[in-house]
C-alpha cells in the first residue's frame, strides 16, 4: 500500500529556499575559515563593538565586489546575518508546517489529517499508515 503526501506549494518553496540558504552559510563560513575572520571578529552579537558596522569599514577595497569575498569584517557580517536569518526563517517554516493539515492521498481516496494527528510531520517523521487508519476509524 503506497501513500503520497501532498504538501502545500507555500511549504516546498520554504523549504527550498531554507535548503540554498543553508548552501550559503556553508560557504560563507568556508569563507570566515579561510580569512580566518572567526578568529578577528569573536564576539557576539556585535563585531568589533558594533552590532552593524560602519559602511567605510564593510567597503574599503577596490574594485567594491571584492569586498564580499576578502574583507575579513564583510565576510564574518554576511555570516552571522544569514544565520540570523536561517534561524527565524527556520522557525516561521516549522510553525507553518506543523499548523498546516496534511492531504494524504492512499489508494485513490484523500484522507484529511488534522493537525493534532500531523503533530509529528515537524519533525519528518508522519507515519502515513497510521493517520490513515485513525481518519477511517473515525468516520
Amino acid at each position: 500500500m503506497s501513500y503520497t503526501v501532498i504538501v502545500p506549494a507555500r511549504i516546498r518553496f520554504t523549504a527550498q529556499i531554507l535548503l540554498f540558504l543553508v548552501l550559503t552559510q556553508i560557504y560563507l563560513g568556508a569563507l570566515v575559515a579561510g580569512l580566518d575572520a572567526g578568529r578577528i571578529y569573536n564576539t557576539l552579537p556585535l563585531i568589533d563593538g558594533a552590532f552593524i558596522p560602519s559602511f567605510d569599514r564593510l567597503f574599503f577595497e577596490q574594485p567594491v565586489w571584492r569586498n564580499f569575498f576578502e574583507n575579513p569584517l564583510l565576510v564574518q557580517f554576511q555570516h552571522r546575518m544569514l544565520a540570523y536569518v536561517l534561524v527565524l526563517l527556520a522557525l516561521a517554516h516549522q510553525l507553518d508546517a506543523t499548523h498546516q493539515p496534511l492531504d494524504i492521498v492512499a489508494l485513490g481516496q484523500e484522507v484529511r489529517v488534522d493537525q493534532w494527528r500531523g503533530r509529528r510531520v515537524g519533525a519528518g517523521q508522519l507515519d502515513a499508515a497510521t493517520a490513515f487508519r485513525a481518519q477511517q476509524a473515525d468516520m
